[in-house]
């Protein structure tokens, strides 16, 4: 019976990466209303982590979908590289040095909903100017029904 064999290997050198930010200037303000821009079922979560550490299926009260979402605030902001990002990654040549390409880092907005905070990217949403609008945002932060 074979003993399982234990390999190391030390790394002397790392690996360039080349990372694009994608986002928008300037960054839009902490307490400004928002709205998501699309209506579909795309997810957003409480957190802004690795893909890889969520559990899966993720629990249903960790995310609220775009469309559940409607108006909310801006809390905070935060640039991401998501792990697909560099696992789509190319590994270029380049003299005399590999190196990444092609990594994005996304701006990504925390926003308080009626349903909580969660993570929206920059092209995601859009700052609210109507009113009406305005005003429901503003009674989600003071926990007030509109109507």
């Amino acid at each position: 019976m074979k003993q399982p064999r234990e390999v190391k290997t030390d790394v002397k050198h790392t690996l360039e990466v080349s990372i694009q930010r994608m986002g928008h200037d300037p960054i839009i303000a902490h307490g400004t209303a928002v709205q998501c821009t699309y209506k579909n079922s795309v997810r957003l979560y409480d957190e802004l982590d690795v893909e890889t550490n969520r559990p899966y299926p993720f629990p249903e009260d960790r995310y609220v979908t775009m469309e559940e979402a409607g108006a909310g605030l801006v809390l905070d902001h935060r640039y991401h590289i998501c792990p697909l990002e560099l696992a789509r990654a190319s590994v270029k040549y380049r003299q005399d040095r590999f190196r990444l390409e092609d990594v994005y880092e996304h701006l990504w907005y925390c926003i308080m909903f009626l349903k909580g905070h969660f993570w929206a990217r920059w092209n995601w949403v859009e700052v609210l100017t109507q009113p009406f609008e305005v005003q429901s945002a503003r009674a989600l932060s003071q926990g007030l029904e509109t109507g």
